[in-house]
């Protein structure tokens, strides 16, 4: 619902359903908070629990909605990695120079994917990461003494991304092998990163 001083917002979608593209019945996930009860106790209570916690928000669904009055103003980044959630993250982030805005969750929507996946766990760990370090690198750049407000803590968002992926790759049965490859891209994608800024701050201390 749209309240008076609200101008748009965020609907963060945690639950996905799977589609096979041979039309087979989709695959619900199973609700974060839903005991699996054929399940291991690990899995059963500890694996749901500690992803409520670290839930990376760039891994789901999102919906944007806005006045039409401020429509013509969002500007919508090429989505990239990440998909739609990072590039809402930056449409709101600018909306909310016009007044209040708002992210959060839904129940009442799905995230559909399509199986199977057309990239590695690898590649999508890494490209993922990299796009956030990049959006962070970009609000440094335009950052005017105090950095602004942002409806993402990108340093928060890479630690959920990260911790997220280790437990279902150390807990998890289902996707668990995707979760650790996911794991390598992203921690292959900290390391370049780092590597790159060494080199960075390296060069211009000689120019010095």
């Amino acid at each position: 619902m749209l309240f008076e001083d609200l101008v748009g917002g965020i609907d963060l979608v945690h639950r996905a359903v799977k589609i096979t593209p041979e039309g087979d019945a989709p695959l619900a996930e199973p609700a974060h908070d839903a005991p699996m009860h054929d399940a291991p106790l690990a899995e059963r209570w500890l694996l749901p629990t500690l992803r409520r916690v670290v839930r990376a928000r760039s891994l789901m669904g999102a919906l944007l909605w806005a006045r039409v009055a401020v429509l013509p103003q969002i500007r919508l980044a090429t989505a990239g990695e990440g998909g739609d959630a990072i590039a809402f993250v930056l449409a709101l982030d600018q909306l909310a120079r016009r007044g209040r805005t708002e992210m959060g969750f839904t129940r009442h929507a799905r995230h559909l994917r399509l199986l199977p996946e057309r990239r590695t766990g690898f590649d999508a760990g890494y490209g993922l990461y990299r796009r956030l370090e990049q959006v962070a690198e970009a609000r440094r750049a335009a950052a005017v003494g105090a950095p602004a407000a942002s409806h993402l803590d990108l340093r928060v968002e890479r630690l959920r991304l990260l911790a997220e992926q280790a437990v279902r790759a150390l807990i998890g049965r289902a996707g668990k092998h995707n979760a650790a490859t996911f794991l390598k891209g992203a921690l292959a994608a900290r390391r370049d990163g780092l590597a790159v800024r060494r080199t960075v701050l390296r060069d211009l201390r000689e120019l010095r």
